[in-house]
């Protein structure tokens, strides 16, 4: 699977949308207090372990 289709798929996940989408992509929470941005194209597969350490870092837990 492509890694922006896990990475979206993670972040729907844990309630996040998109606000914008240029070089990085910013998500918003459902909340609306907390905010991540990620890469466009990420180059590597362990980004997802450091997107899941960012949002275990703001929401406090991570699911998928």
């Amino acid at each position: 699977m492509n890694i922006q289709k896990v990475i979206k798929k993670l972040m729907k996940a844990n309630k996040f949308s998109i606000i914008r989408q240029n070089k990085h992509i910013v998500w918003e929470h459902e909340n609306g207090k907390w905010k991540i941005t990620t890469s466009a194209s990420p180059s590597s597969q362990n980004v997802i372990r450091c997107i899941k350490k960012d949002i275990k870092n703001v929401c406090g837990v991570v699911y998928a």
